[in-house]
């Protein structure tokens, strides 16, 4: 059916060519990107360079997209063929400034990387951010793109504290409150492994690995739990926790934990300590929760919605008779559904992840400020080829006045309060997203490589994505307004292996370039891991 498929494609036109060639470059269907190829000699020299030369899908060449989906025997004929009409095999991504070999580095592919340099591929070529090829050769403890693995990954083994920005509330917990403008390293006396993180404004808690929290930042109203309102520039454990947590949420001036009986414990705005919540049903138990500085919504293990509290704007979903739910309420609204994760961002909106018994599909709704009764926000792709199927949600967050979705697929949905339908998100499409974060101002990401991105809002130039730092091996990110809290893998040598080598015998400030020749002699082994910025 492919090869039909492939024989009636219209050879004249060059655009379907280059569409179709894509799509079966992302769609991993290796076998018709070979027959499109093949079709693609028999058309004129002007048809071929219209679809192997320019820059195409969103800025980046069809070499680009051949060293990140196509198999080995597909790049070498495309790579042929763009020396064959004289196109340049170093064409820089508009959007990154990555080559080829960029991108065969930051996607660790050693036999595309030899063999783009073996073709005359450049390794002495600077991207946007300043980086040679080698820079991106990047190799942190824990590199999968699953979102559940990497969450499995964390609850297992924890991870290290980065924090970075303004600390002006000693809400990062380094003891002082200094702006820092990189990523710094924070110690916990008695923590070794971190496993979540939460953060507001004003204060910060750390989930570690077996099962106890710490908090730290300003204590006005209680919001660290601490039985006192006194602040706190280093984090200190909370003492009137149980040690089995599982997990941790904030708001603007309060916290909440959950443990792993599915007890639920809030503190803040006057109540200094963890306090059970009041009206949890006995025989029900909380996995997950999400709270406002006035309401609380949860998560039952059995996949129930349930909310308390104030319902300002409707963000309890209970509709706009119910101004006030003084214990938890089921939403009866999602009977049909199974809810995975639940979200609310202060009085604006609320949003749920839930899967549907009946379709057996996961679902996405939303509602709040001026959306008074749940609404389903559908998935759409920018074009066609962005990538097949837009997959599950896993995790919403709030950036600016939009919202934004990661997926299974490892993409970035946006839409605002009230719309039907929540669109990929362009500027991350090249890349595979594990985990958001959202402030007032941008959007935070990081890819499957542990770099933290940041997205600036749309402008005259029409927006763009800037690396956070240099830093690598990032598992997951939180923030909150002027702060980023990071849970980083541990990091490792310098050099692992190279034949006959070791980092200790490796001059300072060689490294660099012994990397380069290594490339250049096309006999690197690329299981080096550069040090780390």
């Amino acid at each position: 059916m492919k090869d039909r498929r492939a024989r009636s494609l219209r050879i004249e036109d060059s655009f379907d060519l280059l569409y179709n060639l894509v799509d079966a470059l992302r769609g991993g269907d290796q076998r018709l990107a070979s027959k499109l190829l093949v079709d693609l000699e028999k058309s004129s020299q002007a048809i071929q360079k219209r679809v192997f030369l320019p820059l195409c899908d969103y800025g980046c060449s069809i070499l680009h997209i051949a060293v990140t989906h196509a198999s080995f025997s597909v790049l070498s004929t495309i790579t042929c063929k763009v020396l064959d009409l004289k196109g340049d095999i170093d064409l820089r991504d508009l959007e990154s400034g990555w080559t080829a070999l960029h991108t065969a580095c930051y996607l660790r592919k050693p036999h595309f990387a030899r063999y783009l340099v073996s073709k005359g591929a450049n390794p002495n070529k600077r991207d946007n951010g300043g980086n040679y090829p080698y820079d991106l050769l990047i190799s942190d403890s824990y590199t999968s793109s699953c979102f559940e693995e990497r969450r499995r990954y964390l609850e297992n083994s924890g991870g290290n504290v980065l924090v970075m920005g303004s600390n002006a509330s000693y809400q990062m917990g380094l003891g002082d409150n200094d702006v820092d403008v990189s990523m710094r390293p924070l110690t916990i006396d008695g923590l070794l492994g971190v496993r979540m993180t939460a953060t507001g404004s004003k204060h910060t808690l750390f989930l570690g690995a077996c099962g106890a929290v710490w908090a730290a930042g300003f204590g006005e109203g209680g919001r660290l739990g601490l039985g006192n309102e006194n602040t706190k520039a280093e984090a200190e454990q909370i003492k009137g926790l149980p040690g089995d947590i599982c997990y941790i949420t904030v708001s603007e001036s309060r916290s909440a934990a959950i443990s792993t009986h599915g007890a639920m414990y809030i503190w803040g705005s006057g109540v200094l300590k963890p306090t059970k919540v009041s009206g949890q049903p006995k025989d029900i138990r909380f996995v997950s929760a999400a709270i406002g500085d006035d309401h609380a919504l949860a998560v039952d293990e059995a996949g129930g919605l349930w909310a308390w509290g104030r319902n300002d704007c409707n963000v309890l979903g209970l509709g706009p008779v119910v101004a006030h739910q003084p214990s938890p309420r089921l939403v009866t609204r999602f009977s049909k559904w199974r809810i995975r994760s639940v979200f609310t961002f202060q009085n604006r909106a609320s949003v749920v992840i839930g899967y549907d018994k009946v379709l057996k599909r996961l679902e996405m709704f939303c509602w709040g400020k001026g959306v008074p009764s749940p609404a389903k926000v559908a998935l759409q792709v920018a074009r066609p080829w962005a990538f097949y199927y837009p997959t599950d949600p896993l995790k919403v967050v709030l950036a600016g006045k939009r919202m934004y979705a990661l997926t299974e697929s490892n993409q970035v949905f946006s839409w605002a309060v009230g719309d039907p339908i929540a669109t990929q998100s362009i500027m991350f499409h090249k890349r595979a997203i594990v985990d958001i974060a959202g402030n007032q101002e941008s959007l935070l990401a990081v890819d499957q490589y542990g770099a933290l991105l940041r997205m600036l809002p749309k402008g005259a130039s029409g927006g763009r994505i800037e690396p956070e730092g240099s830093y690598r091996g990032i598992l997951s990110v939180t923030s909150a307004r002027n702060h980023i809290v990071c849970i980083a893998a541990p990091r490792r040598p310098a050099l692992d292996s190279f034949p006959g080598t070791r980092a200790a015998s490796c001059p300072d400030g060689s490294l660099r370039s012994l990397c380069a020749s290594q490339l250049a002699n096309e006999v690197v082994h690329l299981e080096i891991v550069l040090r780390y910025a």
